[in-house]
């Protein structure tokens, strides 16, 4: 890129005049030069400089900064005496006074087919013009466009028919099967009110199995249905309360899914041949002795190969290559968060939807192995390839999500957008100390953590760590907040601390790797964070030295919130219901007792407390009720309710006691139909 005069080459650090390399004497003070031309054209103060140059030593840092801006300035004046470049605002911070320029084509247009993708520009069109990592242009073609949710394609063997769910408005999910060759030929595969998803071909595409979710008696099946007779059969079962992905070979007759069992708390892939009878399901992958759960499966060109994604927590999910034979396995993937769906090419590679910046990025990896390529389509959920004619069929989702408010002050209770952008905001929580929110957004390209008025306005980026991190609490001062962030170069994830003052983070001593939402005790001194093993979901409590974490309680707590004295509230998952406990003198949790039943409040983190009242979701299939509970007078009330897909599963409820406020994450947009691109050749 040029800097007036100047080339700035980020890849290689260097910086050049008229052709001529300058020396900066130092590293830092390029990385100074090129934080700001990252930033520009905002300030960047002198903590955010500190904290990404100097990883976070202000002991050395603070002086270094001034010592790195005036070396640059006297190095671009020596150069251009006739130019101001680095501009100074007390108080604030430091910026480029002219804009950096980037001289490639090639970004110029990726960087419009970005701004294009998150602000909505020509994606509800038929077909418009993506960019994949190559010079040419690849085509995305919308296959769905009616009313509802139209996701989870699967293309058959012969490449002519696609089968996918539609969830039509007001109604449940179906299978449906589109003609590839005839598009206006769609018919319905399955007629009833259960949730019905997930469908793969079977023998050789005579019919589909799939996933059905009985409402009524909580119970989760894999079925087959016959296509030409529409005859049904339960071949296996699955977990109710989880998401169950299901994926068949070419010929059909072998059924991968994934499930947990009584013997195995994390979940694995089960295979079942669909036309041995009695139906026996066997566990393929390894139980609680690993430390992950494998999750979504693509087979390869070669039968006894697969591609499966293997989670650590929600922060670190990768792809690995497993021969079901001789059990050889290679990894594929090393710096993902949460894939979604994956398919595989006949030219061996590897296509899978992954988290970025709060959405649904395109990726692609070889089987061979070597780097992921960014294919720059956002939106890029179960994709499914056709070998007919090298096309990857995806459910397009054009969802973000966003911060919302009930204004409880009004007679008339609705949602209301607080924070709302082409970008992903989730998780906001208010300190009534600071009186500010914190939430977590990817406006940076990352999900980093910002803080903001508590009205939304003077947004502020508080992280940079390029990476992702998720569930920000504020300490009870309003002056600290904890956080989770993906370990580095490992599986799991672990708890983090910012000063918002100096900006400073440290990360908390632990031996575990699947922290869950960490909590401040009522001093400031400890967090609370319930770890998830092979026993369940147990609360320990962590401090900021390097003493061991102390177990608090034997009973499963996922989630907690202190609510008046040493008693305490919390979650223990979907179904689990709302308990209070007290603390002891000693800090463990005793006198566990339920307030409100499992039918009744069946959310992980959608619940907070202020006073007396609780503000939690209660999930029904087809809606989702936010409500207030009064534990005093022991009152419930219906405050709205939602379409079930517009609030987050994994959001978070904070009231702000100000403007009495009810916080929460909440999708917008219709979150799914079906495109189709075609995929350039690999040699």
């Amino acid at each position: 890129m040029t800097l007036g005069k100047f080339e700035v080459n980020q890849a290689t650090q260097s910086l050049s005049f008229a052709g001529e390399e300058i020396s900066l004497t130092q590293k830092k003070f390029f990385e100074v030069l090129s934080c700001l031309v990252d930033k520009y054209p905002n300030f960047v103060t002198r903590e955010e400089l500190i904290e990404q140059v100097w990883q976070g030593n202000y002991f050395i840092g603070d002086k270094a900064v001034n010592n790195a801006i005036w070396v640059l300035r006297k190095t671009l004046k020596d150069y251009d005496p006739e130019q101001q470049y680095i501009v100074t605002k007390r108080g604030v911070g430091y910026r480029l006074a002219i804009e950096p320029v980037v001289a490639s084509l090639k970004a110029k247009r990726q960087n419009f087919i970005y701004l294009a993708a998150v602000f909505g520009v020509s994606v509800i069109a038929i077909s418009s013009w993506l960019y994949i990592d190559t010079e040419k242009p690849v085509k995305l073609s919308l296959i769905t466009d009616s009313s509802g949710n139209e996701s989870q394609p699967a293309v058959s063997p012969s490449g002519k028919e696609l089968a996918f769910t539609w969830r039509k408005p007001g109604q449940s999910s179906n299978l449906y099967i589109k003609d590839l060759t005839d598009n206006q030929k769609i018919r319905q595969i399955t007629f009833n009110d259960n949730k019905v998803y997930s469908p793969a071909w079977i023998n050789h595409g005579i019919g589909l199995a799939y996933v059905e979710k009985d409402k009524t008696n909580k119970q989760c099946n894999i079925k087959k249905v016959i296509l030409s007779t529409l005859d049904t059969e339960v071949i296996a079962t699955c977990n109710y309360n989880s998401n169950t992905y299901v994926k068949a070979n070419f010929a059909g007759d072998i059924v991968l899914f994934n499930k947990f069992d009584q013997d195995n708390y994390r979940s694995g892939l089960y295979k079942v041949n669909v036309n041995e009878q009695p139906y026996k399901e066997v566990r393929i992958s390894c139980g609680d002795e690993c430390s992950f759960e494998d999750r979504e499966v693509a087979f390869t060109p070669e039968p006894d190969k697969i591609v499966v994604s293997r989670r650590f927590d929600r922060l670190s999910e990768n792809l690995f290559l497993v021969n079901l034979i001789t059990r050889e396995e290679s990894q594929l993937t090393f710096e993902e968060t949460d894939i979604k769906g994956i398919a595989v090419s006949t030219d061996e590679q590897v296509y899978f939807g992954a988290k970025e910046g709060g959405q649904n990025i395109a990726k692609q990896v070889s089987l061979a192995g070597g780097s992921v390529k960014n294919l720059n389509v956002i939106g890029f959920v179960s994709p499914s390839f056709n070998p007919r004619d090298s096309s990857l069929y995806f459910s397009h989702s054009r969802a973000v999500k966003d911060i919302h408010y009930i204004n409880l002050n009004h007679a008339q209770k609705f949602s209301t957008s607080l924070l709302t952008s082409a970008f992903a905001h989730r998780n906001a929580e208010f300190s009534a100390s600071a009186n500010k929110l914190v939430f977590i957004s990817g406006q940076s390209g990352h999900m980093e953590v910002w803080s903001s008025n508590s009205d939304g306005s003077n947004k502020q980026q508080l992280t940079y760590l390029k990476s992702v991190a998720i569930t920000p609490s504020w300490s009870n001062d309003g002056k600290k907040i904890a956080f989770l962030t993906p370990k580095k170069n490992s599986g799991g994830n672990e708890i983090k601390v910012i000063d918002i003052v100096t900006r400073k983070i440290t990360t908390i001593n632990s031996p575990f790797n699947n922290h869950n939402r960490p909590t401040w005790s009522n001093d400031d001194r400890t967090l609370l964070s319930a770890i998830s093993d092979d026993r369940g979901s147990l609360l320990y409590r962590f401090t900021f030295d390097t003493t061991a974490p102390m177990q608090l309680s034997d009973k499963q707590i996922r989630f907690i919130r202190h609510y008046k004295g040493n008693k305490w509230l919390f979650s223990k998952g979907i179904q689990g219901g709302l308990w209070i406990a007290s603390e002891n003198e000693d800090g463990t949790f005793t006198q566990l007792n339920k307030l409100l039943a499992n039918d009744e409040f069946n959310s992980r983190y959608n619940w907070t407390i202020h006073q007396e009242t609780i503000f939690y979701t209660r999930k029904h299939s087809d809606r989702v009720e936010i409500k207030s509970y009064n534990l005093v007078k022991q009152i419930d009330k219906l405050l709205i309710s939602l379409p079930s897909e517009k609030l987050e599963t994994y959001g978070s409820f904070t009231f702000d006691s100000m403007n009495q406020w009810l916080i929460y994450t909440q999708r917008k947009g219709n979150p799914y139909d079906i495109a189709k691109i075609t995929l350039p050749k690999h040699d």
